[in-house]
């Protein structure tokens, strides 16, 4: 008897394969299906069929298994054809992908990406269904170790959900990623959630996006209720929630409003949040007029700060060593275990933790004889040293500027050699200026509104 052959198969669903051959013998009484588990190893005798059969339909396979088949003739069950070729089939499930998320390619099409966490799945398919609808359907399949996928919603101005799925044979079930909301259509206007005066010159405006398939945000501003809004900011941003206006003065009613746009259009504007410019007085000593009132209320309202007690501040008052380095290493958040000590500091003084920290990342530096001199009024071009190293300490990308910088002030030549590397590139980032008259200052004390004015400036410009 001549074998069967050109045997394949496909799988119906996860609890069905289809398993289909050419007959080429007329002389058969029967064939047999022999079938296989690669979790065993063992061929068994799992069916046998009348003459003339040319498929089997398998519907005991299982979930999470790996199948092989082969078939052949059988005569009065004691003559045998040889087998056929073999073929197999895999119902293992794949995991599923994860972290779906998309972005608008056009007015019409939008890209699908995910991680891919499987190595046997056969394709992906991308479900969609209408919001509140029960009735899922595919929107695109693509093939295995795909991790993009790009689909075009069939209707405007409505409601989806999508997941995509890891198929293996068509074994799909509980395989889903997340699913995630789209609105196919322009934005939805976005809500401003809050508007903050942060500082004389700075207000943040925070906004949420309803509909997720922004790619652009514009921000507009007038200054009285009768003024015209004028567009301040546009940003190529999708993600983006929040912009800080710097471009505003005292004691001046602003009003803010927010739109955003996709390939469709634009959305219509945000609510509009009117704000007033004016900052409570904290400390007695320190005034409205005074040129760090807005930095020192930031920093005291956000607790990078403290006054001296009784009400004030002390703007003008020198800052010690050890009262910077403890500035400096809680705002740029440094820690390690403190170890170790300087001749004039040991773990009785309430800044040795700080110091110790400074000292490990090379922030602070003790003289010939080992003090640090944790007392002293700190000078503009220690204050620079440390400042930059903790810059570098916390591996921040800044830009570098030569000594040239500095040839702008008449005192240049009053800086120590160590401290040039650090001045040059504090004052090209505009993190410090000089004081009146062009002067750079470097060997005189800094001031605690100096102070104050250098951390304001470093959170800022470093995201700190």
């Amino acid at each position: 008897m001549t074998a069967p052959d050109k045997l394949t198969m496909q799988n119906i669903d996860n609890k069905a394969a289809y398993i289909k051959w050419e007959d080429n013998s007329t002389r058969e009484t029967g064939y047999e299906i022999w079938r296989k588990t690669l979790e065993t190893g063992i061929w068994e005798l799992h069916c046998s069929l009348k003459a003339d059969s040319n498929y089997y339909v398998d519907e005991s396979i299982q979930p999470n298994m790996n199948y092989q088949y082969k078939v052949r003739c059988i005569k009065n069950e004691t003559t045998f054809s040889s087998f056929s070729s073999i073929v197999s089939t895999s119902t293992m499930i794949p995991n599923p992908p994860e972290i779906l998320v998309y972005k608008p390619l056009s007015s019409t099409e939008y890209l699908f990406k995910w991680v891919d966490f499987s190595d046997i799945e056969t394709d992906y398919i991308l479900y969609y269904r209408y919001l509140n609808s029960d009735t899922w359907h595919i929107g695109n399949s693509v093939t295995a170790d795909s991790t993009l996928a790009v689909w075009s919603p069939p209707k405007k101005d409505t409601w989806y959900e999508v997941y995509v799925s890891a198929v293996n044979n068509k074994f799909i079930e509980g395989q889903r990623s997340n699913t995630v909301l789209l609105y196919n259509g322009r934005p939805l206007a976005p809500v401003i959630t809050k508007v903050e005066h942060l500082s004389d010159d700075k207000i943040q405006i925070t906004w949420e996006s309803v509909t997720n398939n922004e790619v652009e945000f514009y921000l507009e501003r007038k200054a009285s209720s009768s003024a015209s809004y004028v567009q301040i900011a546009k940003i190529n941003d999708e993600k983006a929630t929040t912009y800080i206006d710097t471009k505003i003065t005292k004691n001046k009613n602003y009003y803010y409003r927010v739109r955003s746009k996709n390939g469709a259009g634009f959305s219509d504007y945000s609510t509009v949040y009117e704000i007033k410019t004016s900052l409570p007085k904290i400390f007695s000593d320190l005034n409205s007029t005074h040129w760090a009132f807005g930095k020192v209320n930031y920093l005291y309202k956000n607790g990078y700060i403290k006054g001296v007690g009784n009400g004030r501040f002390a703007p003008d008052t020198s800052i010690t060593r050890a009262e910077f380095i403890t500035l400096i290493i809680s705002t740029f958040k440094l820690d390690t275990t403190p170890v170790g000590s300087f001749a004039d500091v040991n773990p009785t003084h309430w800044y040795y933790k700080y110091v110790m920290i400074a000292k490990y990342y090379a922030i602070a530096t003790g003289s010939s004889t080992d003090y640090f001199r944790p007392e002293d009024p700190i000078t503009r071009e220690e204050m620079a040293y440390m400042v930059y190293k903790a810059i570098i300490a916390k591996n921040i990308d800044f830009k570098g500027y030569s000594p040239s910088v500095l040839d702008q002030f008449k005192d240049t030549n009053k800086a120590s050699s160590f401290a040039i590397p650090a001045l040059s590139v504090l004052v090209g980032n505009e993190i410090i200026s000089g004081r009146n008259g062009g002067y750079l200052a470097p060997t005189d004390k800094l001031s605690r509104a100096e102070a104050a004015s250098i951390i304001y400036s470093l959170i800022f410009k470093y995201g700190l």
